[in-house]
């Protein structure tokens, strides 16, 4: 079976209509997509932190403003240093 086209929006019937197995293959293609895009946005908030980090900010402000949380900053903070 071709690869799902996830580039036009299926009506809701259109989307009924297809079967079982493409529907499966569509749903696990948004899945991984949202899973990439998930991660991508979680090593972009590493990579500002380092940034603050280096750039002398607190510990409590690079929380603050990333959302991290502080297991995340300590796991960024320990490789860092481990780099130097």
């Amino acid at each position: 079976m071709d690869k799902p086209n996830l580039d036009k929006p299926m009506t809701v019937s259109e989307f009924l209509r297809q079967n079982a197995e493409f529907r499966r293959q569509s749903s696990k293609a948004l899945h991984d997509r949202a899973s990439m895009l998930e991660g991508a946005r979680a090593e972009g908030k590493l990579e500002i932190a380092q940034k603050m980090l280096n750039r002398g900010m607190s510990k409590a402000e690079i929380l603050d403003l990333t959302g991290l949380s502080e297991k995340d900053l300590a796991h960024l903070n320990t490789h860092a240093n481990k780099a130097e």
